[in-house]
């Protein structure tokens, strides 16, 4: 399935459970009957799209809508009503150690999160970007494997937060802290003989690319 095409089922989704309209077989999913009395066709169709089986077309999104009296172009993320934004996930891998060499940025694919949820962490959709952690320097923090959400709009070093940065061609993820008027990456994991601190001297602001400010895990 595409991003967008995933966008839309989300979207969708989250549409209809706002509206109490929930399929019987699964809390979390749109009630297809629902859809049938607002917008036509066939139960099966709609149970298709909402659980993903099938796909929701630029001609059908439309079409939902206007039938459903919504903005256009809201199931695709692009309106302030629609509950779930796509964030793009960056092919580019952060190095909690030894880090990782810096490449050719590009989009791999998305995840959705909240428009409340990155609204209350200060950061927009298009500003937002997902970055994966590769190392240990920064546990318990953060651990290897992780992904970070990070906010490329936020560039300004502030003492105490975490930052994904440039160095020595590595991308690298530490915190950042002032000593002495001098910036330093440090890393959370207390072994700091393998965990060396770094000096940034006035290259702090050039070098940052963006803030952390979320964290996904596996348990």
């Amino acid at each position: 399935m595409s991003d967008l095409a995933e966008t839309r089922r989300v979207n969708l989704n989250a549409f209809c459970l706002r509206h109490g309209w929930i399929s019987p077989k699964n809390p979390e999913v749109g009630s297809p009957q629902e859809l049938v009395t607002r917008a036509g066709r066939t139960s099966s169709f709609w149970s298709d799209r909402l659980r993903g089986a099938k796909t929701i077309g630029a001609e059908l999104a439309r079409e939902i809508e206007e039938k459903l009296g919504l903005p256009k172009y809201s199931l695709d993320g692009d309106d302030e009503t629609s509950d779930f934004v796509p964030v793009g996930r960056l092919n580019v891998e952060v190095g909690a150690g030894p880090g990782r060499l810096v490449t050719i940025v590009e989009e791999v694919g998305k995840l959705h999160f909240r428009r409340d949820f990155l609204r209350s962490a200060g950061v927009s959709g298009t500003n937002a970007a997902i970055v994966e952690v590769v190392g240990t320097s920064m546990e318990p923090t953060i651990r290897d494997g992780a992904v970070l959400l990070i906010n490329r709009a936020d560039k300004e070093p502030r003492a105490g937060h975490i930052y994904a940065f440039s160095w020595d061609g590595e991308m690298l993820v530490k915190r950042f802290m002032k000593k002495d008027g001098v910036w330093i990456a440090t890393s959370d994991n207390p072994d700091k003989e393998e965990n060396p601190d770094s000096l940034l001297d006035g290259s702090a602001h050039s070098v940052v690319q963006g803030r952390a400010i979320w964290m996904g895990a596996k348990l």
